[in-house]
């Protein structure tokens, strides 16, 4: 009886140490689970030199107000634009994406890219994804309404047995989203009805991409007007038209078919020409007036002062019977010689100012420009550049600085983190509002030569004009606003292929790419020209080389 009373006793008594617990201790809330997952590249690869997309798709069962911070890794370290961050707001129980550019690398393989969202400062969710540069494979990009429903392939052979296509669906977020979000993909595929349903910007947006030299097929039957698409670039008859750099094509039924290896081809885009590249650090900073000291005034300097600081000093006194005094008078020397260092030093600095080179491309959509400045600091901090809202960071080429990109409802903040005397160089990307271009009309005459003119619509003057055809080239001179000149050129291969019709335009190309393939000066910048090689191979990237573009005459 003893027994069942003592089990009784434990029985109840632990049935009441579970009722208190329920009753005082709290229920634990249930933790607010927020998720970043990230997408970059177009399947996975980017193209040297150019921007590249990066999706961010934020889920949250909580309100979330906070920043998303974008950032890449190199083979080499941090990416020189290190930092974008894009304000965000993500209502509970729902998904929102985000979808920004990042600049892709000169060089290197494999780029890491990382998303954090923060909170308050806190860390509330982030997630990675790996780039590669894009090999021999065609990037394309299907719309959806092209798409219809139907499957894509993975890969499908190009029209042209040198190599295959990869397809990636695109929605309205990819096609409005910051400049080069479209840069790794060669083809793009939209049905009329996808031209049609664009409002102005997005539509804008993807005819600035084809200006550059990207493809353009549509399912519109041969000779039929397209809706939506520029005068200009209408296919007509011949189911082609050139656009910019690039090029419109109505394809008939076959994307409803699914013919894909029957339509797309090889683009005259590929990765960026690493040969013909040099930092634009070096003119930029001779345009803001930063001079590295002659060797021979730094020697006579040094000579001057250990002749002056030791054995003249010790003589002198030594003579006088004050040899002691060397104590004093060499320390007093020193202040003075780093008294006139500093004083050099700081005159140099104080006459640096801000220097910039924009690249300008002009199209019927409108013009796009990529700019390079060059700032200085003299003694350390932050250095803030603004930019219009549709503009984004690009590659300058060079990690020289810690750089954050800010991006908010009145424009992009770039801030860049400079040590005492350190210049740096800050690259971005955006459309411009700006009429007129060097309008080209041309016809090949003859085997291997095309003639023509060039007319200069832009409001103002334009130097160094080159005319561009094939493989060859020439330089036309000055070209006032409104004047219009003759040209003739031979499309044909330089006597130096590799240094391209570029050298046989502006020589300063032929001087650094010699600098650099066999030592020495290497500025590509001529004091009798406005020319800088560096720049202009930097700022046009591929589309330098028209020689890529077959039928193409550029100015």
């Amino acid at each position: 009886m003893a027994f069942h009373c003592w089990s009784l006793k434990r029985f109840f008594a632990s049935l009441l140490v579970l009722v208190v617990s329920l009753v005082v201790l709290p229920a634990s809330p249930a933790v607010a689970a927020t998720k970043v997952k990230v997408q970059a590249g177009s399947n996975g690869t980017y193209r040297f030199g150019k921007p590249f997309p990066v999706r961010a798709t934020v889920t949250s069962d909580r309100l979330v107000r906070g920043t998303l911070e974008f950032s890449m890794k190199t083979d080499f370290g941090p990416a020189v634009s290190n930092a974008l961050r894009v304000p965000v707001e993500v209502s509970g129980g729902s998904t929102k994406q985000y979808v920004v550019a990042l600049p892709g690398e000169m060089w290197g393989d494999r780029l890491d890219v990382s998303v954090v969202l923060r909170e308050d400062g806190k860390v509330v969710g982030s997630g990675t994804a790996k780039v590669s540069p894009i090999k021999d494979e065609e990037q394309v990009g299907v719309l959806a309404r092209a798409l219809n429903g139907r499957t894509l392939p993975a890969r499908v052979p190009l029209a042209i047995d040198i190599g295959t296509a990869s397809f990636v669906v695109l929605d309205e977020l990819d096609l409005s989203g910051a400049p080069g979000t479209l840069g790794v993909l060669g083809t793009v595929v939209a049905s009329t009805d996808d031209l049609a349903g664009l409002d102005q910007d997005t539509r804008k947006s993807l005819f600035s991409w084809v200006g550059l030299g990207g493809r353009l097929l549509v399912d519109a039957p041969l000779g039929q007007e397209i809706p939506g698409l520029l005068p200009e670039w209408q296919p007509g008859a011949s189911a082609r038209a050139t656009a910019g750099l690039g090029e419109v094509r109505a394809v008939g039924d076959a994307i409803a078919t699914g013919r894909w290896s029957e339509i797309l081809e090889p683009t005259p885009i590929s990765t960026f020409n690493q040969m013909l590249f040099e930092s634009p650090d070096h003119p930029l900073a001779e345009d803001a007036g930063l001079r590295i000291p002659k060797l021979g005034w730094l020697i006579s300097f040094l000579v001057v002062y250990v002749i002056g600081a030791v054995p003249i000093t010790l003589t002198i006194l030594r003579r006088r019977g004050h040899g002691e005094w060397g104590w004093i008078a060499l320390p007093v020397v020193a202040l003075v010689f780093t008294g006139v260092a500093w004083f050099v030093g700081s005159e140099v600095r104080a006459n640096i100012a801000t220097s910039h080179a924009t690249v300008l491309r002009t199209s019927p959509n409108g013009a796009t420009a990529s700019s390079y400045v060059g700032t200085h600091s003299r003694s350390g901090g932050d250095i803030i550049t603004r930019l219009p809202r549709s503009w984004t960071p690009i590659s300058s080429g060079i990690e020289a600085a810690v750089t954050k990109a800010t991006v908010g409802a009145g424009g992009v903040e770039v801030r860049q983190r400079l040590d005492a005397g350190q210049f740096a160089v800050q690259a971005s990307m955006g459309p411009v509002d700006i009429e007129g271009s060097l309008k080209v009309v041309a016809n090949a005459t003859a085997p291997g030569r095309v003639d023509g003119t060039v007319t200069n619509t832009l409001p103002f003057d334009v130097e160094e004009v080159g005319i561009f055809a094939g493989q060859g080239g020439v330089n036309v001179g000055k070209l006032a606003s409104g004047q219009e000149r003759k040209f003739s050129v031979r499309s044909e291969p330089t006597d130096n292929p590799m240094m391209g019709a570029q050298g046989t335009v502006w020589p300063e190309f032929g001087r650094m790419f010699q600098g650099m393939m066999f030592g020495g000066p290497q500025s590509g910048k001529d004091s009798k020209s406005i020319v800088s090689a560096s720049v202009l191979s930097l700022g046009m990237g591929q589309e330098v080389t028209p020689s890529k573009a077959p039928g193409r005459v550029m100015a």
